[in-house]
């Protein structure tokens, strides 16, 4: 079909009465600090990014879903749900033409991707665009209640049940490490040697760990640096986040062993404290941000303190995994 003619049916199509009969509207504050106002009660949504599967999937309302990203669809084995939905291409570079197609209420995107262009073609055809991170540990918790807040009072439950249990194994992975020593720490994102700086997720969640985190005067979230910089610092251990598969453990268990192997072998990188004394370590960048971070916590706090009794990532996880935080809590 000619794209100026898909376009008009897109328009047509999304502009609906039928597509568009809501009560009311609630407006929210996005990671922006703009105020997005919403069609409520919100019954269709594209998430462009796994967190934001992730925090629908807590608030039980994955029924509200109808568009995910490509590497959303990967993770069958999380979402269930999804098996069905139409894939609206990747989280940065998604296909408007579909998601128009889909008549969502509201595209969940992250803070600055993709482009203003998300706007310019989506709000015109009634679709709000929410930039909602829903990543870091720090703005995680005012972000997933501003999400709950168009999706119900269940939604709304849920998230504040799910707040309450990450409360408390944080307090017990801190109670667990205090009055110890900090041992000093530098965490790298993806793409070899950019470390992780204040404002990022990685960054902060090595200071949640108790971690004495050496990158804290770059003063960006992130900085790419050289092994001379490194060497300088020399960290008595090194966290490196790389992205899992979570199809095959065995495929994911050589990807850990990969990545170790080529962070251990780099240039004079065999005089780093953090390398003599076998503390480097990989986190599945899953559980080093999101509504599971307080796993990655867990993880890291066990290897920055394993003289300490500190809570089992494994154990937490499997409460997250069979939505144990949704019981009253019994100690």
């Amino acid at each position: 079909m000619n794209p100026v003619l898909r376009w008009l049916f897109v328009i047509i199509l999304v502009m609906c009465p039928a597509t568009w009969a809501h009560d009311s509207e609630n407006t929210v504050m996005d990671s922006l600090g703009r105020n997005i106002r919403v069609p409520v009660p919100v019954r269709r949504v594209v998430s462009l990014s796994a967190s934001g599967a992730e925090c629908i999937q807590i608030m039980g309302r994955m029924d509200t879903l109808v568009g995910v990203t490509e590497h959303t669809k990967t993770r069958i084995g999380q979402f269930p749900e999804i098996a069905g939905l139409p894939s609206v291409g990747r989280g940065f570079m998604p296909n408007l033409e579909v998601i128009a197609e889909l008549r969502p209420d509201v595209v969940l995107a992250w803070k600055t991707n993709p482009g203003p262009e998300l706007e310019r073609q989506l709000e015109p055809l009634g679709i709000a665009v929410l930039r909602l991170d829903l990543t870091e540990p720090k703005t995680l918790p005012e972000e997933m209640r501003a999400l709950a807040s168009i999706l119900g009072t269940e939604a709304q439950a849920r998230t504040e049940a799910y707040w309450e249990w990450v409360a408390r194994w944080t307090a017990q992975i801190q109670n667990s490490i205090a009055g110890h020593p900090k041992p000093t720490v530098l965490a790298e994102h993806f793409t070899p040697l950019r470390i992780a700086g204040p404002g990022s997720g990685l960054y902060e969640l090595t200071q949640m760990a108790g971690g004495n985190n050496l990158a804290g005067d770059i003063g960006i979230r992130s900085m790419q640096v050289d092994s001379e910089w490194v060497l300088e610092r020399n960290p008595q251990l090194f966290v490196k986040s790389i992205l899992l598969g979570k199809q095959n453990p065995e495929e994911d268990s050589l990807r850990i062993d990969r990545c170790l192997h080529s962070v251990l072998e780099r240039d004079n990188w065999r005089l780093l404290d953090a390398v003599t004394e076998n503390r480097v370590y990989v986190l599945d960048s899953d559980i080093a941000s999101g509504p599971r971070y307080v796993i990655g916590l867990a993880e890291l706090a066990s290897w920055f303190y394993p003289e300490a009794s500190v809570p089992s990532g494994k154990r937490i996880y499997e409460e997250w995994k069979t939505r144990k935080w949704m019981s009253p809590h019994k100690d």
